[in-house]
């Protein structure tokens, strides 16, 4: 599957420190394959979103008949506000 990027999330990735861009890297990855892997959950109170882990960051995404869309790129403690 094909990876595509908001704006804001490649802002928030280009912000990321090199150790942290790596792990978020290898995620987007996993994302990549078809079906997704990783640890992947839906997301409560946001339909048709989905959360993957990576270190301490959470990454957010839609899954398209297509791609993967990343919405954001978040730590885990400011991922849920």
């Amino acid at each position: 599957m094909k990876v595509t990027l908001s704006r804001l999330a490649k802002k928030q990735l280009k912000r990321l420190s090199a150790e942290n861009s790596v792990r978020v890297g290898v995620a987007l990855g996993r994302l990549a394959k078809d079906p997704p892997e990783g640890d992947i959950k839906p997301v409560r109170k946001m339909p048709r979103v989905f959360r993957s882990r990576a270190g301490d960051y959470r990454i957010f995404f839609e899954k398209r008949v297509t791609e993967v869309f990343i919405i954001k790129i978040r730590p885990r403690g400011q991922a849920y506000k």
